[in-house]
């Protein structure tokens, strides 16, 4: 748990900014604790990466782009 805050960190300020502009509760911010342990290179047995958790096959469908989706 320290760790995932501690990484968290990094990506504070660009996600509240970002679960602001969307009007999103900041709470979201939390999530990917639980997701991904705010570990960027996660990937679950379902085939989810990043910290929070997307498929490739949702990432596509919301016209995300990513290297470690596309495997």
């Amino acid at each position: 748990m320290k760790t995932a805050l501690e990484r968290s960190g990094a990506y504070k300020d660009i996600v509240l900014e970002t679960l602001r502009k969307f009007n999103l509760p900041e709470e979201l911010f939390y999530l990917p604790v639980v997701e991904s342990l705010y570990d960027l290179n996660t990937v679950s047995r379902a085939g989810a990466v990043g910290i929070w958790q997307i498929t490739a096959h949702r990432g596509r469908a919301l016209g995300l782009h990513n290297k470690l989706l596309d495997r």
